[in-house]
């Protein structure tokens, strides 16, 4: 009686074993620091899909580069060591032009104009990432790009003297910036601050969130008060992963997504107005151009297109925002 006992609990054992070890697990690799908001999303989203699926599914999530940059990232998840990546425009753009074309300086001026026109090309530029063998989960932005420099800018010229940091994984960026005419230098994110403290570049374009969140502008005390462009971003999957999700819960699965993601965008534009107050009192000085000097960048920046469109960037696309702005500006 004791053996059969001892055999079944033996066999009860291994059957709730079984089931823990059946769980799916899902691996997002992320290249934003854990305490971000970005990692704090990410962190929510593997609580609900949890959650919402009673444990059949475990995320885990790779945050701060920790498996690599966005390039070893999309290698690993081709090879299903990861399941999906939160990307930037950069690791985006490997896909898709028209990722960096939605940033084009001064092209899409404000939030309100970049949310009407995304809505208006999101399945075009899904579509292109499809064709990758990849899914968008959802899309996000990180804020709006800004230069920050040593000395203080106010005109374009000023902006070719100096050395301008750039990830090597933006090589399309370093090529739209050499054909204007700056001088890009290509520098790791983890190596930035070193850069800037020696001297061997002096200016970049970035988020304000990030310029605080990694503290470089203590070395870049000055920030061109010029919305460049928007910076978006997204949650990809694998095609392969993707159909792996419990069907029964897919759906709810990827609203859960799309709904963090939402609320990202909804905290972003406060966040970089709390970031830019936190510098501001640490000793970041604001450049605000008076419309005499905004027409001096905002007319550099258009006989850019003339040089960029086609090799950096999507000249369908561009047209195609371009009329969506004439159209969106000539109502409001």
């Amino acid at each position: 009686m004791k053996s059969a006992v001892r055999v079944l609990s033996m066999l009860l054992l291994l059957l709730i074993t079984a089931t823990g070890l059946s769980a799916q697990v899902f691996r997002i690799g992320s290249s934003a620091p854990e305490n971000s908001p970005w990692g704090r999303t990410l962190n929510r989203l593997a609580a609900e899909w949890q959650q919402i699926t009673d444990g059949r599914v475990r995320v885990q999530i790779f945050h701060n580069s920790i498996a690599g940059d966005e390039a070893d990232m999309v290698r690993k998840m081709r090879i299903g060591q990861l399941q999906a990546v939160a990307m930037t425009a950069t690791g985006l753009s490997s896909f898709s032009d028209g990722i960096l074309t939605l940033s084009m300086p001064l092209l899409i001026r404000d939030q309100d104009e970049y949310d009407y026109v995304f809505e208006q090309v999101r399945d075009r530029l899904e579509a292109g990432i499809n064709a990758h063998g990849l899914h968008v989960l959802s899309w996000s932005t990180a804020g709006w790009l800004h230069f920050f420099s040593r000395e203080p800018m106010r005109a374009p010229e000023e902006l070719r003297r100096v050395r301008l940091a750039a990830s090597p994984e933006e090589m399309k960026l370093v090529r739209a910036y050499q054909l204007m005419g700056f001088q890009p230098i290509p520098v790791p994110y983890t190596e930035r601050l070193a850069a800037l403290a020696s001297g061997m570049v002096n200016a970049y374009l970035t988020v304000p969130i990030l310029a605080a969140g990694f503290q470089w502008f203590a070395a870049t005390p000055h920030m061109l008060d010029v919305p460049v462009g928007p910076a978006p971003g997204a949650i990809v999957m694998s095609e392969r992963a993707f159909r792996q999700l419990p069907r029964d819960v897919r759906d709810e699965m990827v609203a859960v997504a799309r709904r963090v993601a939402a609320g990202l965008d909804r905290d972003i534009l406060e966040l970089e107005a709390n970031a830019i107050e936190t510098m501001s009192e640490h000793g970041l000085e604001i450049i605000n151009l008076n419309e005499r000097e905004l027409d001096v960048w905002l007319a550099e920046f258009s006989a850019s297109y003339d040089v960029t469109l086609g090799l950096v960037f999507d000249e369908r696309l561009y047209e195609r925002i371009k009329e969506l702005l004439r159209a969106y500006r000539a109502g409001r």
